[in-house]
This record gives C-alpha cells, sequence and structure tokens, in this order.
C-alpha cells in the first residue's frame, strides 16, 4: 500500500503536505456485502464474495487484488471539491491512475473513444483525461489540484482554453465517432474498474 500511496502522490504531482491528502491511518476491510469494493471515509471496503467470484485464474489474483486496490486507493487520496465533482469524474481518474500504474487488464480495458458522454466514468472517463493530457502534458494532476475545495466544469477551460462539451467533440471525433448515433457509438466490451462481468 506504502508503493501505492506514493504512485498516487506522483501522478498527482503532490510534493507538499499542503498539496496532498494527508491520510495518517488507510484500513482495509474485507467482508461480504453486495457489490465489489468502496471508499468510505479513510476506509477501503472489499466484497469477499465478489474476490472469490471475479478474480480468475486464481493465478492472477494478486495482480487483480493490487489493480483494484489502485483504484480505490486513489478515491481516498484525491481531491473531490468537497463532494461536488461529479461521480463519474472521480471514478474515472481512479481509473486513471489504474491504468498509469500499468496494473490492468490491456486486452479487456476500455478502448480510446468508447462512451456516451465525458463524466460516464471509469474507463471511458480515464480515457477521455489521457487525451486531455495530451493536449497539455500534467492536465489530470492540475485538475485535481483546482478540485480541493469545489468542482467545476470551468476547470476544462481554465486548464485546456476549450469549453468541456467541445473537448468531447473533439476527442470523439479525433478516434472517428463523433457522428454515430447513440446507439452504435457505445462499445459494448468497454470495461474499467471493476473488471469485466462486476458490474
Amino acid at each position: 500500500m506504502k508503493v501505492a500511496n506514493k504512485f498516487i502522490y506522483k501522478i498527482f504531482e503532490q510534493r507538499t503536505p499542503g498539496e496532498a491528502r494527508v491520510v495518517t491511518v488507510l484500513n482495509v476491510y474485507i467482508s461480504d456485502f453486495e457489490g465489489y469494493a468502496y471508499k468510505n471515509g479513510d476506509n477501503i471496503n472489499i466484497s469477499g464474495s465478489a474476490l472469490n467470484n471475479f478474480y480468475f485464474p486464481r493465478s492472477n489474483s494478486k495482480f487483480y487484488f493490487t489493480s483494484m486496490l489502485y483504484h480505490e486507493m486513489t478515491h481516498v487520496f484525491q481531491w473531490h471539491g468537497e463532494f461536488t465533482a461529479p461521480g463519474g469524474l472521480t471514478e474515472g481518474i481512479a481509473d486513471y491512475v489504474m491504468v498509469k500504474s500499468g496494473i490492468y487488464e490491456k486486452e479487456k480495458y476500455t478502448k480510446p473513444g468508447t462512451g456516451q458522454k465525458w463524466d460516464e466514468g471509469y474507463g471511458v472517463t480515464g480515457r477521455f483525461l489521457e487525451y486531455c493530457d495530451s493536449l497539455r502534458p500534467g492536465f489530470t494532476a492540475a485538475l485535481n489540484k483546482k478540485m480541493r475545495n469545489t468542482y467545476s466544469d470551468n476547470y476544462f477551460q481554465e486548464l485546456l482554453g476549450k469549453k468541456l462539451d467541445q473537448l468531447w467533440r473533439d476527442y470523439k471525433a479525433k478516434y472517428g465517432n463523433g457522428n454515430i448515433p447513440e446507439e452504435e457509438a457505445s462499445d459494448g466490451d468497454a470495461v474499467g474498474f471493476p473488471f469485466p462481468g462486476m458490474m
């Protein structure tokens, strides 16, 4: 967990205690509940039954568990605008960090350009954030810093010079699906965290 914590601070470019969300104790609990995993305060709760049902093959269990920890730990250390940021954005940032760690299922993960809206969450939003990073290196870290006390869609324009809806259209057009009707634009195999079949 220490390695993941340091990695998250690095991705968020949080070099001082004043920039980072300091957590004295982070608890991880494994118990039986419906769903997969969630963050509650400085606690990560993981479903034991989900671990049993979805970690196949068993030889990859450590890989999957580590990937999930990167995602969930990001929720603990990210800023969320005092809960004013869209839930899909905070989930997308968590997936973005997981992807940056390199510990995720590359073959099955959401492909760039998929999704119906920028804040759909998980892999869809994570891939959009990667696109924004390509326009300004360090964009996602800068966005996270802005979200310390509140959230506004205007942060995208402040950081990238374009309104959020225009950035989404540009992103979709880059991957050749900017004008595809909604029912045809989605990728049925698009996944992020949780892993395939876990939602």
